[in-house]
């Protein structure tokens, strides 16, 4: 009798010991199947975003939202997107700057708003995989004309330099949004 209950708990032993080796193998390989599947997922996303992009590109439709803006001289500030942005919509153009207390300026958000046609749109990719652009417009406005040069990123990311024929270059960092995903404030035009 002593034997079999000896038997009965080493087998017990051995078998929860089994058991628990076999949990820690499920575990590890639910782990690494989720990284796969988050690897997976985030190839999916990037190649959609990359694809927005290069439609917006085409279409000559989205909107840059800037998080910041570079003067001249190498200041960086932090801005609102809801307020500095660039928004094309086909050959209609309005570039927005304004700064973070909104007082003083020209469009009475602190800062300017030129709405103007777009004259000339050119566009080339870059990268190794030619998912990057790089956009050239000429502006015509009320204000004069401008020049604006755009680098867009797969990912969304965006970087834009505005010139003028009577003001200085400003630069701006931030996102592409679709028109109809932008979530921007318009100020006076000037």
């Amino acid at each position: 009798m002593k034997r079999i209950f000896l038997l009965m708990v080493a087998g017990l032993v051995c078998f929860s010991a089994f058991a628990q080796t076999l949990d820690s193998l499920a575990i590890t390989d639910s782990k690494k199947l989720t990284k796969e599947q988050k690897a997976a997922q985030k190839k999916f996303n990037d190649e959609a975003k990359a694809k927005i992009v290069e439609w917006m590109v085409k279409h000559q439709t989205f909107v840059m939202e800037a998080n910041y803006v570079n003067l001249t001289g190498g200041t960086q500030i932090s801005v609102n997107p809801t307020t500095n942005f660039i928004e094309l919509d086909s050959t209609n153009i309005t570039v927005q700057v304004s700064s973070t207390s909104g007082i003083g300026g020209q469009n009475g958000i602190g800062g300017f708003t030129v709405d103007g046609t777009v004259n000339k749109y050119t566009w080339r990719t870059f990268g190794k995989k030619k998912d990057g652009y790089n956009i050239d417009m000429i502006i015509m406005s009320k204000q004069g004309t401008f020049q604006v040069f755009m680098s867009l990123f797969p990912d969304g990311n965006a970087q834009a330099s505005i010139g003028g024929n009577r003001v200085g270059k400003i630069n701006l960092t931030g996102f592409m949004v679709p028109i109809n995903q932008a979530k921007t404030i318009k100020g006076l035009t000037m």
